[in-house]
């Protein structure tokens, strides 16, 4: 398996903000089996990608992103997508506020064994044109713990899942 690791030292901000000049791209991608970690629980993390999703898991890839505040924003497309086996974290237990904006949907999962767990304190999912959650075909959406407090999904339909 492939691996890719960015992490900040403690109290380190890390800012990444990704510019997808391709409108079918995806901002961060673990895609085959691979495994990728962004950032640490002390970090700062700021991911905004103007292609087709912010960060995206498929095939079996893992993605986690990690912060003690996170913001995902795609101005045109989907802030979170997994799909096909992907698997997605967002945030930890120790995440203060975890914020996904988007066009498209906050949160996106499809298909059998997909995993996508969004976690903070203080979270915010906004869709400005479609779903806030969305999940179908078996998906697993997991969004908050008995540590947060406050927890706001809005879209055109804050949350849908689809049996098919």
């Amino acid at each position: 398996m492939a691996g890719t690791t960015l992490v900040a030292d403690e109290g380190q901000n890390v800012d990444i903000n990704i510019e997808v000049p391709d409108k079918n791209g995806h901002g961060v991608e673990a895609n085959a089996g691979e495994i990728k970690t962004i950032g640490s629980e002390q970090s700062q993390i700021t991911i905004s990608a103007t292609g087709k999703t912010g960060i995206a898991a498929y095939s079996e890839g893992y993605l986690t992103i990690l912060g003690q505040n996170i913001t995902l924003s795609s101005p045109n497309g989907k802030a979170t997508q997994a799909a096909k086996g992907g698997q997605l974290t967002v945030g930890s237990e120790a995440t203060e506020k975890t914020i996904l904006s988007s066009k498209n949907e906050g949160v996106y999962a499809s298909k059998e064994n997909t995993s996508v767990k969004v976690n903070g304190k203080d979270i915010d999912i906004t869709s400005s044109k479609s779903d806030g959650v969305f999940a179908s075909s078996g998906a697993n959406v997991t969004v908050g713990s008995e540590n947060t407090s406050t927890l706001t999904i809005a879209g055109t339909r804050p949350f849908v899942h689809n049996k098919h």
